[in-house]
């Protein structure tokens, strides 16, 4: 469902996630929500209705819930976010 499983960011930087949604009878979906355990660690910015921009805020591990407004379909991604020069704290 999304283009990576983890995604490593440092703070301060941003990266795209985007969304494939899958199995192909669910294709006609509109928008997909997105969900952060820790919004304190990340900035999330909606693009379009399948990609989000990532920017690292504070060091740590959060995961990102991405799934159909119906419920039918999900999936969880790891994202770490560093400082640059630690890795982030566990």
């Amino acid at each position: 469902m999304v283009s990576e499983e983890y995604l490593n960011v440092n703070i301060g930087e941003s990266k795209e996630i985007i969304a494939n949604v899958k199995p192909d009878w669910l294709g006609g979906i509109e928008s997909l929500e997105w969900e952060v355990s820790e919004p304190g660690m990340v900035e999330m910015n909606k693009i379009d209705d399948k990609t989000v921009l990532i920017t690292g805020v504070e060091p740590g591990l959060t995961n990102l819930t991405i799934c159909d407004p119906n419920g039918d379909s999900s999936k969880e991604m790891i994202i770490r976010v560093s400082d640059g020069n630690h890795s982030a704290k566990n």
